[in-house]
């Protein structure tokens, strides 16, 4: 009788999976030769479920932050091209296209000013941007936690306007390698 060679036995791991794919045999059968655990890899999956779930939920928030500032910039420049829809309750909006939130000059929690043109919030957005992508990473984060529970319009359009920022400069670095003659 011959000895059992390598290849005999990766045909048997091989009819042992097929097996308990077919529901022919446990799974537990199937993964000890492999030195699976079969409880523990149940856990596993579960959790990896649970954690892409939690990034789908994440993904969706943010998706629907950017369509509020989106849609809040639509607003804004409609206001400032001179289509002035109504404010809120439904009086006027200021002439000129302003945003008028609070009293005149009073600055929201995030820095900009209240009674600011569309043109003037987002150059602003862009300024706390580029500000927040100098810092380090823990405190960026705590900047955004707190511009978030302070002013959340303006916490989406300078998350936005980071994400812009960011694309430009993978932009400009992939060009200057391409430009140096690199891959």
């Amino acid at each position: 009788m011959m000895k059992p060679t390598l290849a005999d036995d990766m045909d048997r791991k091989n009819m042992l999976m097929q097996l308990a794919a077919a529901n022919e045999v446990s799974k537990t059968t199937a993964f000890a030769p492999l030195g699976l655990n079969i409880k523990q890899e149940i856990k596993r999956m579960f959790a990896e479920q649970a954690e892409q779930a939690d990034a789908e939920r994440e993904h969706q928030l943010e998706e629907e932050e950017r369509a509020k500032v989106e849609s809040r910039l639509a607003e804004l420049s409609q206001q400032g091209s001179g289509g002035m829809p109504p404010g809120p309750g439904g009086a006027p909006m200021p002439p000129g296209g302003m945003v008028m939130a609070g009293p005149p000059g009073t600055p929201t929690p995030g820095g900009l000013q209240r009674n600011q043109s569309a043109q003037e919030i987002n150059e602003r957005a862009e300024q706390i941007a580029r500000q927040f992508l100098q810092m380090q990473p823990a405190e960026r984060r705590n900047a955004l936690v707190n511009l978030k529970h302070t002013d959340p319009d303006t916490h989406a359009l300078v998350k936005q306007k980071m994400e812009n920022l960011r694309t430009q400069a993978a932009s400009i670095g992939q060009q200057q390698v391409l430009a140096q003659g690199g891959p």
